[in-house]
């Protein structure tokens, strides 16, 4: 899900933000780290131009 909506941008890095919110530090780790991988990919593939 998350990967879908940060596709939706289009490659407007400025527009891609996010905030992330739990209880669960480890969650919040492990989300935070997932969204950055895939926009880590993005860029790599040219999906989204920094």
């Amino acid at each position: 899900m998350g990967e879908s909506v940060l596709r939706r941008f289009e490659g407007k890095l400025g527009l891609i933000s996010f905030w992330i919110d739990a209880l669960d530090k480890g969650a919040l780790k492990r989300l935070g780290a997932y969204l950055s991988s895939v926009l880590t990919e993005m860029m790599g593939t040219g999906e989204v131009v920094a």
